[in-house]
């Protein structure tokens, strides 16, 4: 991304020919040795800090400059299926990386001390306590960063703002909180985020699995009219959903599946007249 900035469009991979795929710890040797194998590294934390005022050593670039603040650079993914059926796991799971976070921000010198006895590690405790309190550079929070950036880095950077530009007028909601963090959305809010970081990579097949669930009727209605737009676009979508009575009206060919096996199948149409179908989904 950095590279396309500064030298323009689909430009991207001008800087590959001088880029070789070496670990932290050998580029920091490298550079220190006086740049026997690069004369250039991307560090993250701590090396950054471990490089920092060393001689002959200078920074030049951070990733910051290029969005402007820290952007997400790892992400824990689950299934919808295993989150529906492990809920109280899935919960502590989730309150456990929350507590590890709030103590890594609150408390550094203990987060400093833990990390050094689980690893063994030899690096001076300071060190670290600067890494992890240097909250301009490095944040632990549930909520992603720049994300819609980073998606639409899949497409050619000139078109990233069209495209975001395109999930905004699908979602007009999500214009009015592009300033809010996406931990601070709401469950149909975070599902049309969602949707729209996947729309932004301009993809041929769009899979969703139980979009609608747990979402207000009036979430539902907004999920399944964008449904109808991004297929209106052109692009396949193949969705996965238990309560399907709002899907039928807008897709091509359902299949109806019960305990694994495939019993029924038809256009939108010829399901929502089916008796069977009419009695389990639409209570008649």
């Amino acid at each position: 991304m950095a590279a396309e900035q500064l030298y323009g469009p689909g430009k991207q991979t001008t800087l590959d020919v001088a880029t070789v795929s070496l670990s932290q710890p050998d580029g920091a040797t490298s550079l220190l040795s006086g740049g026997s194998t690069v004369n250039g590294y991307m560090f993250s934390p701590p090396f950054i800090q471990q490089m920092a005022g060393k001689p002959g050593i200078r920074r030049v670039w951070s990733s910051n400059e290029l969005f402007g603040s820290p952007a997400t650079a790892l992400v824990t993914w689950t299934t919808e299926k295993f989150h529906r059926e492990n809920p109280k796991l899935f919960a502590a799971i989730v309150a456990a990386m929350k507590d590890a976070m709030n103590l890594i921000s609150d408390d550094p010198k203990r987060a400093a001390a833990i990390y050094i006895a689980a690893e063994h590690s030899k690096l001076p405790p300071d060190l670290l306590i600067a890494a992890l309190a240097d909250k301009a550079s490095l944040r632990y929070t549930l909520a992603p960063e720049q994300s819609m950036k980073i998606a639409g880095f899949l497409r050619p950077s000139r078109e990233i703002n069209q495209r975001i530009g395109l999930v905004y007028e699908l979602f007009p909601h999500l214009a009015r909180l592009k300033r809010r963090k996406a931990g601070l959305l709401s469950g149909g809010e975070q599902q049309m985020l969602a949707i729209g970081m996947a729309l932004v990579a301009r993809p041929r097949l769009l899979l969703l699995d139980e979009p609608l669930l747990g979402l207000s009727p009036r979430l539902q209605d907004d999920i399944v009219g964008a449904m109808r737009a991004i297929r209106e676009q052109g692009i396949t979508v193949l969705v996965t959903e238990q309560y399907a009575r709002p899907i039928f009206p807008v897709i091509d060919r359902g299949y109806i599946v019960e305990n694994g096996t495939l019993i029924l199948t038809g256009s939108g149409q010829e399901l929502i007249d089916h008796p069977e179908v009419r009695s389990a989904y639409f209570g008649v």
